[in-house]
């Protein structure tokens, strides 16, 4: 089972069904994986910023999470960290 930097199970992937991923690099539709590689993780949940604009589509990004799910992932950290 391959699990895209993104965190999401790449052959449940909305995304990559309909041809807007082609998995992680090389993909000219995100810059997650480059991401991740400058920041020396694997996954974007590894970094203290997740979640970011990045997943949020601010970045011309694909979407891939519900906004919902991540602003409760965003309060849930910001009340550990209080």
């Amino acid at each position: 089972m391959k699990i895209g930097t993104c965190g999401v199970v790449c052959e449940y992937c909305p995304r990559l069904r309909i041809g807007k991923c082609s998995g992680c690099n090389p993909n000219p539709y995100c810059g997650m994986p480059d991401c991740a590689e400058e920041r020396g993780i694997r996954y974007c949940f590894e970094c203290d910023e997740f979640p970011c604009d990045r997943h949020y589509g601010r970045k011309r990004n694909l979407v891939i999470y519900d906004k919902n799910w991540l602003n409760f992932i965003k309060k849930e950290i910001s009340e550990d960290e209080s």
